[in-house]
């Protein structure tokens, strides 16, 4: 089971990055904060399949979690980034 988790969680996060490629390099788009928004929750939704898979709370991935949140904090206003941490608290 965990093998079909992480086959579907890499496939996700192909198909977001090469949608991300797309939306801003070949179609020359603005970054809105929908974008980001969307960005950051696959990057929590990645990050929390990881640590999932590699043992949960005691897993050496939990610091994924602390990458998560600073990127947020730097692309979104405020409230954002106090948003992503709820998520990655909860998650």
């Amino acid at each position: 089971m965990s093998t079909l988790v992480a086959t579907l969680a890499c496939m996700v996060v192909i198909v977001a990055t090469a949608a991300s490629a797309t939306y801003t390099e070949i179609w020359r788009r603005p970054l809105r904060p929908s974008f980001l928004y969307g960005h950051v929750m696959v990057d929590v939704a990645l990050a929390s399949t990881v640590v999932h898979l590699t043992g949960g709370f005691g897993s050496q991935f939990v610091a994924l979690y602390i990458l998560v949140i600073v990127v947020a904090s730097l692309l979104l206003p405020a409230r954002g980034a106090v948003l992503v941490t709820g998520l990655a608290l909860a998650a």
